[in-house]
């Protein structure tokens, strides 16, 4: 099962969302509260499952890149 988060500026604020509809639901209330966000502010992205305990994206986690040399 993929997992998807909110992210806003490379930092997950939101996760444990199970399908992209509910995922880009929180993401659109996201931006709807924040007055001061520009488009593309807050995205969803898959969750790395590997890492998931650090809300790293997935093909964007930090710690992959270590342990692997992505």
């Amino acid at each position: 099962m993929t997992e998807y988060g909110v992210f806003y500026d490379g930092e997950c604020i939101e996760a444990a969302l199970y399908s992209p509809e509910e995922a880009e639901t929180a993401r659109q209330e996201c931006q709807t509260d924040d007055p001061d966000a520009g488009p593309g502010d807050y995205t969803v992205h898959a969750m790395c499952m590997e890492h998931r305990d650090n809300e790293q994206a997935k093909g964007h986690c930090d710690l992959c890149a270590e342990e692997y040399g992505d």
